[in-house]
């Protein structure tokens, strides 16, 4: 293992996601609520845990990481303008059903 002990007892309390489809997702949306950051949040796998977390990316330059923000945003917006549209059209079906 790469690191020491110590840093993945702080990782402790950090939520566990299983797989990263889920903690791009986390990150995504943690970027879209808070705006104001000093570097973005991203998954990282973690071996002690066995799972996925998402924490401050501190490694990335500057304008990279500025992008890359820009994108998590756009990902979790698009997410969300998916699922209005799909309980749009749950509910289109679901008045269809009830007037056939």
């Amino acid at each position: 293992m790469g690191r020491n002990l110590k840093s993945y007892v702080q990782c402790d309390y950090k939520i566990r996601y299983q797989d990263v489809r889920a903690a791009i997702a986390a990150a995504d949306s943690y970027m879209d609520r808070i705006t104001l950051t000093s570097s973005s949040m991203r998954p990282y796998y973690c071996r002690f845990h066995s799972y996925w977390h998402i924490g401050h990316n501190r490694t990335n330059d500057t304008n990279l990481d500025a992008d890359y923000q820009k994108r998590c945003v756009s990902r979790q917006r698009l997410r969300r303008q998916i699922q209005r549209l799909t309980r749009a059209l749950i509910r289109i079906e679901n008045e269809l059903k009830i007037a056939a």
